[in-house]
This record gives structure tokens, C-alpha cells and sequence, in this order.
């Protein structure tokens, strides 16, 4: 008989996330902004995903018929297992968020009107990885850049 097939490659590895900034985090705090600016640095990119593993090679053909050819005549050989097929691409990283000032929980900022808070850019997501033909893993969400938040 033909061989075994091949196992099916391992799917990639989904990249990381962008890194955030922050201009002031706030949790359960209280602050009081005079005179003042706060800006916030750009978020980080989000990596790309990992490409898709390649498949196993296909099994050993089987042997034919060896023994009592001549009642039963000499089988041919099997052919060779099919490949395994390639993993599926990880999809991208998130991109790393942008804000100016964050207030958690119970946090009330109170910003007067000589101050500004700024946020920079927020980071993009990451690409997906490459996968077999006609596929790839999907780009990462991009990340959120805000002045306050929430």
C-alpha cells in the first residue's frame, strides 16, 4: 500500500506588542496640573506574527506482493505518502498605546486652563506571518493614542 501521509506543520508563533507611553498614570491617586504640559512619547509597533512551519515529508512507499507470486502474481509498489501541508501564519502584534494622562479606579485629575496634555503617536500593528499559498496571519489592532483615558 502507499505510504502514510505527511504531519501538518506547526502554526507560527503570534508576535508581541507594541510597548505603551505614558505621560501620567494615575491609580487612586489625586492631581492638580497648573501651568504645565504633559506629552506623552509614541507607542511601539506591534511585531510581526511567525510564518507557518513546513510539513512533514510523506511516508515510504510500500513494498508489492514478495511471496506466492506465483499463485497470486507480483503486486506492485505503494506510492509514497502526500506531504503534510504548511502550519497557518500567527497574526501580528497589537500596537502600543499613546496617552497623556490615565486615571484608574477612583483617580480624578484636575487640569487647569494654562496646562495641556498631549498624546504622541500610537503604535501600528504588527504584519501577520506568511503561511502556505493563498494565506497569511491577520496585521495586529493599532494601538490608541488619547489625551485622557478614559
Amino acid at each position: 500500500g502507499g505510504g502514510a501521509g505527511g504531519t501538518g506543520g506547526a502554526g507560527g508563533a503570534g508576535g508581541g506588542f507594541g510597548g505603551g507611553s505614558f505621560g501620567n498614570y494615575l491609580s487612586g491617586s489625586k492631581i492638580v496640573i497648573e501651568d504645565s504640559t504633559i506629552q506623552a512619547g509614541n507607542g511601539g509597533n506591534g511585531g510581526r506574527g511567525g510564518s507557518g512551519g513546513v510539513g512533514g515529508a510523506g511516508g515510504a512507499a510500500g513494498k508489492g506482493a514478495r511471496v506466492c507470486t506465483s499463485e497470486i502474481g507480483a503486486g506492485g509498489d505503494g506510492g509514497f505518502g502526500g506531504a503534510g501541508g504548511r502550519g497557518g501564519g500567527a497574526g501580528g502584534g497589537a500596537g502600543g498605546p499613546s496617552v497623556g494622562l490615565v486615571e484608574l479606579g477612583t483617580s480624578t485629575a484636575t487640569v487647569d486652563g494654562g496646562s495641556t496634555v498631549k498624546a504622541g503617536t500610537a503604535g501600528t500593528g504588527g504584519g501577520g506571518g506568511s503561511s502556505g499559498p493563498g494565506g497569511t496571519g491577520g496585521a495586529g489592532e493599532a494601538g490608541i493614542a488619547k489625551q485622557i483615558h478614559p
